[in-house]
């Protein structure tokens, strides 16, 4: 297990180091004004399940490289090291922010883009983590408000145990005084 975790993050390691050197080399290549479509990335199996299987630590060290992310390898690292399960709903919306403006997907559709069908796999499994973490909110805010009603309800039953205590208390005082007192004999 150990070996697999080492194995994983030296492969995110190495893809940081890649990109570097790719990085250098694209952007003399690159025109400024045209953005790279995500079918260009050469974006490999390894690098987005090696993504998804890092662990906390892991995955915030990699996030740390590639923090500004410079070029679309970079941009869709990125946005698949902030999509996962335990992520946090501005990290999701950072994610979905960074596949949707800044990895647009090919426009043409006649050639069978991997690239294009896994960015468009992550944004759909990154909205349907916000629609899960939305509907989690919605749920505490429900759990919590029954619970607010939980209390009043317990504190006014309580109250009322008090109130039925105390009547019942004054109900055997009068029928204690009743039998104390000597019915009045008449001449």
């Amino acid at each position: 297990m150990k070996l697999n975790v080492v194995v994983i993050g030296l492969m995110v390691l190495g893809l940081t180091a890649c990109s570097h050197v790719q990085k250098v080399t694209e952007s003399a290549l690159l025109v400024v004004d045209k953005p790279m479509a995500s079918c260009e990335v050469d974006l490999h199996s390894g690098d987005w399940v090696g993504a998804f299987l890092l662990s906390p630590e892991q995955r915030a060290e990699a996030l740390n490289r590639v923090e500004d992310p410079g070029d679309t390898h970079q941009v869709a690292l990125r946005a698949i090291l902030l999509t996962h399960s335990d992520a946090s709903y501005r990290e999701l919306r950072e994610a979905e922010d960074l596949i949707i403006n800044q990895l647009p997907l090919s426009d043409d559709k006649r050639h069978n883009c991997q690239t294009d069908e896994l960015i468009d796999y992550i944004l759909k499994l990154n909205q349907t983590l916000q629609k899960q973490k939305s509907e989690v909110v919605l749920l505490q805010r429900q759990i919590d408000e029954q619970s607010k009603t939980i209390e009043q309800q317990a504190a006014e039953s309580a109250e009322l145990e008090k109130k039925i205590e105390a009547l019942t208390n004054i109900e055997h005082r009068m029928k204690a005084r009743s039998v104390n007192v000597e019915p009045e004999v008449s001449p």
